[in-house]
């Protein structure tokens, strides 16, 4: 079982966290829930991610954070064996 979550507007908006999202976090880290942040922006890193949510006040490893351009990338992966994308 693993929890899907948005990032921007659900986890934060711009620079701040929502209300209740450090908890929701900390919730899943407590119960041992695996969890990915998922976000459509596809400009940024997980890393660059990753320290813009520590920024935020909320601690997400960047191995839990999965882009639009990750995702892309997967794909195009999939659909050449053998190929790059």
């Amino acid at each position: 079982q693993c929890w899907l979550t948005d990032m921007d507007g659900v986890l934060v908006r711009e620079e701040h966290a929502l209300p209740g999202a450090a908890e929701f976090l900390q919730r899943l880290i407590d119960r041992e829930r695996p969890f990915l942040v998922l976000t459509n922006n596809s400009i940024f890193t997980p890393r660059d991610l990753a320290a813009r949510l520590t920024r935020a006040g909320l601690s997400v490893p960047e191995s839990a954070i999965w882009t639009s351009a990750l995702a892309t990338a997967a794909f195009l992966a999939d659909q050449l064996p053998g190929g790059s994308a």
